[in-house]
């Protein structure tokens, strides 16, 4: 659902037109790290607990994930409320839903990874974990901006 409403995306990230929409000065970010949160959802679906201690680092990332599609989803609230009107509103419920996935996730593979760290290391991967899922993202999102003036004073300081 999370990738439909980025296909569809009326107002959050692009409007009709192309153009800039309210969030889109995040949409590199965005869209990186949905992308991996998707794939990882799929590689725990495929594989469940068989990543043993890998799924420390799938904590981290999912928690990220969690956190920033639960600040999406306070965002779009309001319009999702007003949307309700004409159907369409419901879409903005989406990263409200995908928040609880994404926390619930975080929860079982930390749950999954307990036997194989020592209480202080499992604390220390889940928090490395959660900063490098958030850091790529946010590295790529300000190096490279579709909507260009952020771009060319982000290279000019280079």
């Amino acid at each position: 659902m999370p990738t439909a409403c980025f296909a569809f995306d009326p107002l959050i990230f692009r409007d009709w037109n192309g153009n800039k929409g309210l969030l889109g000065d995040y949409l590199p970010f965005a869209y990186l790290l949905s992308f991996t949160l998707v794939m990882a959802n799929l590689a725990v679906l495929l594989f469940g607990e068989k990543f043993r201690e890998f799924n420390i680092y799938l904590s981290g990332l999912f928690a990220v994930g969690g956190i920033v599609s639960l600040v999406i989803g306070v965002v779009l609230l309001p319009f999702s409320v007003i949307g309700l009107v004409f159907l369409i509103g419901i879409l903005g419920f989406t990263p409200l839903f995908t928040s609880i996935v994404y926390l619930r996730n975080s929860a079982r593979m930390f749950k999954t990874a307990q036997p194989y760290f020592r209480p202080s290391s499992l604390i220390s991967a889940f928090v490395f974990a959660a900063a490098f899922s958030a850091a790529i993202p946010i590295l790529a999102n300000a190096n490279f901006h579709p909507f260009g003036e952020a771009a060319r004073i982000a290279w000019g300081r280079f």
